[in-house]
Parts: structure tokens; C-alpha cells; sequence
């Protein structure tokens, strides 16, 4: 057998670059950004030593692990996801400084707080028409129905949602029920008008203090064809004197702009709407009194049968 020559082999230095194998060479820093979306103020902790601080630019070593954290809620605003060079739905995110990095932590508004659920039957009330009344800390309104005769409250609660109260359980009846409208203060009075209720069932308007005590029906409607019925939306008050509207009857069945002083007397219809191309019919809301003058809006009537806009001056005219 004819024997194998010899073979040489050189051992030749191979250099490898790290860069060309992908990795940055050694003391290599990059550039993070971090930035919030949605809000100004929220405090992400950082393990680059940025804990509690957003909207800024730092360098970070190569090769480093990042961790990053959202708060949950910022000043009402909830955290929806991180979107950038990283993106995640959690509010914490880790990653590999291996390229310059640009996160956003994105924030949107949240649910409003819960204050009260109303439960309905004898011990709350249900269903809540019109709006809130402030008073200092203190909100006051009213429910439709509910309540020990199912007729409606008058409630209060504090603005955090504590110390909520009924006041009032409307009866129906010569006590009224059924309001459709906000309360209207004055001191430590609170007034207000129903829909039902009062000696023919038309509806009423009260008083009562913000205590619940000294509930006064101070006018039931009579309905057709000299008063108004069904009490609709809420009193404006302008010096010593309330102002309202009721949503039917009058003598052409369209409603009424009324006015009453705030101890019952001097009840006095101001307008009887007659609907028609003419005038409205069905008022809705409540009225604005500006100096001498009421304005206010009807549902229905008008030159096209869609409602009006109307002025009158206090005294009717």
C-alpha cells in the first residue's frame, strides 16, 4: 500500500468581529425613549433609574434588561397597552436593549365611579329623572318611581358617594308622586314638582326642608280647562316667586307656563298654550327667567308642528 504523503495545515488567526456577528462592541449604549399618551403625570417605574418619571430619553447599555411599569389608573384614566418598539396589553414589560427602543404607555378615560346603585322597591328608589343639585359637598335629586308607594324619593348623598339618604317617600295623592325634573334650592329649602299626584291626580308642586322635614304641598294642579297638569321638568326660581310649566291640559289640553310664590300663594297661570302654526304646545324642561323676561321650548307646535321657542314677560304678557 503506497503510504499518504504528509499534509501541512496552517494555523491561521481568524479574527471575528462582534459587530459582525450582531453584537455591539463592549461600553455600547442605546437610546430609550419613554413616553406616556392620554395623560401628562404618570409614574412608571423604571429599572434604568427613572422610577417615577415619564416623557424622557436615556441611554442604556447594550445588552441590558429593561423592565417598565404603567400604573393602572392615572388621575381617572386607565392604562390600555404599550405601543412602540415593544407593545403588550400588560402593564409591565421587560426587554433586551439589543437597538435603540421607543415605548408609550397609552392611557384612556375610565368608567365613571359609581356613586349609588338605586335598588328600587319600598326601601329606595328607582328610576332617576333630571339632575343632580349641588349644595357644598352635598348632592340632592329624585327618583320617578319607588319608594314605600312605589311613587318616588327625594334623596341626598355626599359627592364621594357616602351618606346617601332618602328624604322623602312620595305617597301619591294629596302627597303627589311621579317627579320628572331636578330640585331647585334656595338656603335650606328644596322645591320642586311632580306629575302625579295632588287632589286630582294632575300633579303638585312642594317644599320641604333639605332635612326631609316640613314637606308642603303648596299647589295641586286642577287640570282642564283653567289649570295646568301633569308637572313637567323643574322650578325656576327668581326672587321670591317659583316658576314652572306643565306638560298638558289648560284649556286646549298643550300645557301651561305657571308662577306661584314660594309659600303657596299667588299661584297664577301665565300663558295657556294653544299649539297650532301659532303657538307651542307641550312645554318640556323648565324655564329661564332673565330680568323681566321667562323663556322656554314646547315639544310640539309651532309654524311646522315641531316645537317653538318662546319668550314671555313674568307677569304673562
Amino acid at each position: 500500500m503506497k503510504a499518504l504523503a504528509p499534509r501541512l495545515y496552517l494555523a491561521l488567526p481568524i479574527l471575528l468581529s462582534l459587530t459582525f456577528l450582531g453584537c455591539p462592541p463592549s461600553g455600547q449604549q442605546y437610546v430609550l425613549n419613554v413616553y406616556s399618551a392620554g395623560v401628562s403625570n404618570a409614574s412608571i417605574t423604571s429599572s434604568t433609574g427613572h422610577a417615577g418619571s415619564t416623557h424622557y430619553t436615556t441611554l442604556v447599555a447594550s445588552g441590558a434588561n429593561v423592565s417598565l411599569t404603567a400604573p393602572a389608573t392615572v388621575s381617572g384614566r386607565v392604562f390600555t397597552g404599550w405601543t412602540g418598539d415593544v407593545t403588550s396589553s400588560n402593564e409591565t414589560i421587560g426587554f433586551l436593549m439589543a437597538s435603540p427602543k421607543t415605548v408609550t404607555a397609552n392611557y384612556e378615560p375610565g368608567p365613571p365611579a359609581v356613586l349609588h346603585s338605586f335598588a328600587g322597591g319600598t326601601g329606595d328608589g328607582k328610576t332617576p329623572y333630571g339632575s343632580l343639585t349641588p349644595s357644598g359637598s352635598v348632592l340632592y335629586g329624585m327618583t320617578q318611581l319607588g319608594g314605600t308607594a312605589d311613587k318616588g324619593v327625594v334623596f341626598r348623598l355626599n359627592q364621594d358617594g357616602t351618606g346617601y339618604t332618602i328624604l322623602h317617600h312620595f305617597s301619591g295623592g294629596n302627597g303627589a308622586g311621579e317627579p320628572l325634573g331636578s330640585l331647585t334650592l334656595s338656603g335650606s329649602t328644596l322645591y320642586g314638582v311632580t306629575f302625579k299626584g295632588g287632589t286630582k291626580d294632575f300633579g303638585a308642586v312642594f317644599s320641604m326642608n333639605v332635612d326631609g322635614t316640613e314637606y308642603t304641598v303648596l299647589h295641586s294642579f286642577d287640570g282642564a280647562p283653567d289649570d295646568g297638569a301633569f308637572g313637567y321638568g323643574s322650578l325656576t326660581l327668581s326672587g321670591s316667586t317659583l316658576y314652572g310649566i306643565t306638560s298638558g291640559h289648560g284649556s286646549h289640553s298643550a300645557g301651561v307656563v305657571f308662577s306661584v310664590k314660594t309659600d303657596g300663594s299667588d299661584y297664577t297661570i301665565l300663558h295657556d298654550f294653544a299649539g297650532g302654526p301659532g303657538d307651542g304646545q307641550w312645554p318640556v324642561g323648565a324655564v329661564t327667567v332673565s330680568g323681566s323676561n321667562i323663556y322656554g321650548v314646547t315639544s310640539h307646535g309651532g309654524l311646522y308642528g315641531a316645537g317653538i321657542l318662546f319668550r314671555m314677560n313674568t307677569d304673562g304678557t
